[in-house]
């Protein structure tokens, strides 16, 4: 309601600035040229028409901006708020890395090493479901970015099916366990993607909300 409002308040103050415009050009044209009509040349008709014009573009114009104004509100708000209700369950991977990491080498337990494997392969799966809701309103080149991370995390999953024989042969030097490093390594990267494309919409979606439609430039060009 209140954004209707605002748009008939723009069109009012636009027609009264036009009629003020008219009122000035016609002052200064008498000022200018006393002695000559104005009925003769037709400039009345003429500088009618012109904020005719300009006021029926506009008129035309603003519902249109206003339209992808609000189509582009919907697809950031959208993509925004399933990145917020998937960061519950994504969010944590990056505190969990960072606690794996400051523990001590004595500390990898065969026991702290299938934890730190379940949270990866849980990690896996639920930025999967994440991406598969945002896949159609991302930009081509965060698809392929989140495309890409996801796909290099997906070799873990065959780490994961062998699980049992990996933690029976435990050993602090093989090769699974430098795995496991790269691969939690890899998941906070993701997630911290994530949380800087988050920001830049939310950034995006208040930029949007507070452009006017009624500019002669196109005032979303820069923000997309």
């Amino acid at each position: 309601m209140i954004n209707k409002v605002t748009k008939y308040l723009y069109i009012a103050f636009l027609s009264l600035a036009s009629l003020c415009l008219l009122c000035l050009l016609l002052a200064l044209i008498r000022l200018i040229l006393p002695k000559v009509s104005l009925t003769d040349w037709d400039l009345l008709a003429f500088t009618g028409s012109m904020i005719a014009a300009v006021v029926t573009y506009m008129g035309i114009r603003a519902p249109i901006l206003s339209q992808r104004k609000d189509q582009l509100m919907t697809r950031y708000s959208s993509i925004i708020k399933v990145l917020t209700l998937y960061s519950k369950k994504t969010r944590r991977i990056i505190f969990m890395t960072e606690f794996y990491n400051s523990l001590k080498e004595h500390e990898i337990t065969k026991e702290r090493l299938q934890e730190q494997a379940t949270v990866i392969k849980e990690y896996i799966e639920n930025v999967s479901d994440l991406f598969a809701e945002i896949v159609n309103d991302v930009d081509l080149l965060t698809f392929e970015n989140i495309e890409f991370k996801i796909r290099s995390l997906y070799g873990f999953i065959n780490h994961y099916e062998a699980i049992d024989t990996h933690i029976q042969n435990y050993d602090s030097d093989s090769f699974f366990v430098f795995d496991i490093k790269d691969y939690l390594k890899q998941s906070k990267e993701l997630e911290q993607y994530l949380v800087v494309y988050q920001q830049s919409l939310l950034v995006k979606y208040n930029e949007i909300r507070n452009r006017s439609v009624f500019r002669l430039t196109d005032p979303f060009k820069d923000i997309i």
